[in-house]
């Protein structure tokens, strides 16, 4: 049910008793104001109106209440922060045991901060059904574990993975390889991808101090082919850190360099300290399966691919709206590719890649990043 700019639920108008059940009600002339916008004249909005009552509501197993706009804005607070009071009858649905409030930002105008800080936080651990939520990267990653991102380009991180980022236990146990310099995708020599790298990690919290920026010699050859050279340099990076999580960028670039970054990986000498490689893509190519059962935001299920064509994902993570933006934000900071020099048939900049590629199937108005969590022996095997 919606509630009126004046408190009001369903027809029962400011002065209803509380313990009302369903009958004729005489409307109040702000409610007949409000529904004229149904009628082709003011005089044709009936002055009495069928309405069930307000214990009819409260006798509900569920209860709804959605509004929106900034003219609601005082309903809505004196609906969640007042008293409960016949003078603004939606605010019996405090006394309900399973009632829902469903509105926009500008309804909640009129509510404390405090309040609405509880209630987003209460969103983050609940899943898209209202039922308990625990995230998987929580579940997986502990606060104490080593993690290696490595990504391709320098921004392949947060286009790929900016969500997860933001949910990384402990930020500080993560480090940040970018495998090379993203040269080719510039007209003008003199920027600094690097430094917008910088930018874009401290918008999800990481410093610079978190990069890393070895130096392998395939990107400086002209055909850009990888040697012993550049598995020698990735084993010993690796090993440096010996990250307890890696995470590989694995779809395919117009250039190729996101699959020569792959090899470089799966030829090296992986430390024994890996326990779980999280397969991630960036913006070139989506996740063939879509997200079909909700429950397997909460599931990771490892079995080996039996080829790249059948690398489906097996873990979920969702975002909230404001991660969801500050992830957005975090691509933004890459000016030099706000148009991209390489592109593809579909010819999109990386935001709306980014925006099609993490919209979730079953919930269009959702954002969720999908990985498929392998084991080292799996990714040895796993040839793009």
């Amino acid at each position: 049910c919606g509630i009126g700019t004046d408190g009001h639920i369903a027809f029962n108008e400011p002065g209803s008793s509380l313990h009302s059940l369903t009958r004729i009600k005489t409307l109040s002339h702000e409610t007949i104001v409000s529904n004229a916008r149904f009628f082709a004249h003011t005089q044709d909005v009936p002055k009495q109106a069928l309405t069930v009552g307000i214990k009819t509501i409260m006798d509900a197993k569920e209860l709804i209440m959605m509004a929106n706009g900034i003219h609601k804005a005082i309903a809505v607070r004196e609906c969640v922060e007042g008293s409960i009071s016949n003078q603004y009858t939606a605010t019996i649905i405090q006394m309900h045991p399973k009632a829902i409030i469903i509105c926009d930002e500008e309804a909640t105008n009129e509510l404390k901060v405090k309040t609405c800080n509880y209630y987003k936080k209460i969103q983050e651990s609940v899943n898209l059904l209202g039922e308990h939520y625990v995230c998987p990267v929580s579940t997986y990653i502990k606060p104490t574990d080593a993690i290696m991102i490595m990504s391709p380009h320098p921004d392949d991180d947060v286009i790929g993975m900016g969500g997860m980022m933001q949910t990384i236990p402990n930020k500080k146990r993560c480090h940040i390889t970018y495998m090379t310099n993203g040269t080719g995708g510039l007209l003008d020599n003199t920027i600094n991808r690097i430094h917008e790298a910088y930018a874009s990690l401290m918008v999800l919290g990481y410093t610079k101090e978190q990069v890393v920026c070895p130096d392998f010699p395939f990107y400086k050859r002209k055909d850009r082919k990888t040697t012993e050279h550049d598995y020698t340099e990735c084993s010993r990076l690796l090993h440096r850190y010996n990250p307890i999580h890696l995470f590989v960028c694995i779809d395919k670039d117009p250039k190729g360099t996101h699959h020569k970054c792959y090899d470089i990986i799966r030829n090296s000498v992986l430390p024994s300290s890996i326990q779980h490689i999280w397969l991630y893509k960036s913006a070139w190519e989506n996740w063939t399966k879509p997200l079909t059962q909700i429950k397997q935001l909460t599931q990771i299920k490892s079995t080996t691919p039996n080829s790249p064509n059948s690398i489906e994902p097996n873990c979920f993570i969702p975002m909230s709206d404001e991660a969801y933006k500050r992830k957005i934000l975090s691509i933004e900071m890459h000016i030099s590719q706000s148009t991209p020099v390489i592109s593809d048939s579909k010819n999109k900049t990386f935001v709306e890649r980014t925006i099609e590629n993490n919209t979730s199937d079953m919930y269009p108005n959702r954002f969720v990043e999908k990985f498929r969590v392998i084991n080292v022996n799996e990714f040895k095997h796993l040839v793009l």
